[in-house]
C-alpha cells in the first residue's frame, strides 16, 4: 500500500501521520506483519531508487486465508483502503497485489506554476489529449497550491489501426 500526501508534506509530517496509520493498521487481527518505508526510495521495479518525502509504502503481511474469514486479500485491502479514507482524509491511498509487478499502477503527471488558471487550463488540456487514447479513464486530481496531480487509471488503450 502506497500513502501519497500533498507535495508540501515535509518527510516529519509524513513520518508522524504514517505512525498513526500503522499503528491503526497494526491493530487489525488480519495482520501478519507491516514494514514501512517512509520517504526512502520506492521498491516497485522500474523505480529510479529516488525517495520522495511525501510518499509511505507499506508492505503488508495478512494472516492465511482461513485465520481471517476467508476473505479474499483484495477484499480486505480494499476495506481497509476505504476505512483509512474515511479516518485519514488528504491522503492517496494505492494498493497493489503482491508479485514483481503492480497490476494497477497508475500514470501519474504532475503539473505546478505560479498561477493556479494556467495550471488547471493546461490540465484540462491535458485530460482532453489523453482521453483520445485512453478509454475509459478514472481520473483523481489533487489540487493544492499551484500544484496539480493528476493520476490516470487507464482500463484500456485505444487502437486506431
Amino acid at each position: 500500500m502506497t500513502l501519497e500526501f500533498d507535495k508540501t508534506t515535509t518527510i516529519a509530517e509524513n513520518n508522524r501521520i504514517s505512525k498513526q496509520i500503522e499503528t491503526y493498521i497494526l491493530q487489525k487481527e488480519e495482520i501478519s506483519t507491516l514494514f514501512s518505508n517512509v520517504g526512502g526510495p520506492s521498491k516497485w521495479i522500474g523505480s529510479l531508487g529516488l525517495g520522495a518525502p511525501n510518499v509511505t509504502e507499506y508492505t503488508i503481511q495478512l494472516k492465511p486465508k482461513e485465520a481471517r474469514g476467508n476473505i479474499s486479500t483484495e477484499a480486505f485491502m480494499q476495506q481497509l483502503r476505504s476505512e483509512l479514507k474515511a479516518n485519514y482524509s488528504g491522503i492517496n491511498y494505492a494498493i497493489a497485489a503482491l508479485g514483481l509487478i503492480p497490476k494497477s499502477a497508475p500514470i501519474e503527471i504532475t503539473l505546478s506554476g505560479n498561477n493556479t488558471s494556467v495550471v488547471m487550463k493546461a490540465g484540462n488540456l491535458l485530460k482532453s489529449v489523453i482521453e483520445k487514447f485512453l478509454e475509459p479513464i478514472t481520473l483523481d486530481c489533487l489540487f493544492k497550491r499551484a500544484i496539480l496531480n493528476i493520476k490516470l487509471y487507464p482500463i484500456k488503450i485505444k487502437c486506431n489501426v
